[in-house]
């Protein structure tokens, strides 16, 4: 499998602020996500974000080779 990764994120967030906030840690997570997936072979998974909280759902036998 080839996967091509490319995330720019640009502009300043303050703290607080519910929107701009919650939306720039969600993309900077699902980018830390998919590079260490990609990077650990993980090719079935399921991810769920919400600003930095995470909820990744990967097979057993996945787990199993680290």
């Amino acid at each position: 499998m080839f996967r091509v990764f490319s995330y720019k994120v640009f502009g300043t967030v303050y703290s607080g602020d519910p929107t701009r906030t919650t939306f720039g840690n969600s993309l900077r997570v699902i980018c830390y996500m998919e590079f260490i997936l990609y990077m650990s072979g993980i090719i079935k998974y399921k991810i769920f974000v919400a600003g930095d909280d995470v909820l990744l759902m990967i097979n057993r036998k996945d787990l199993t080779q680290f």
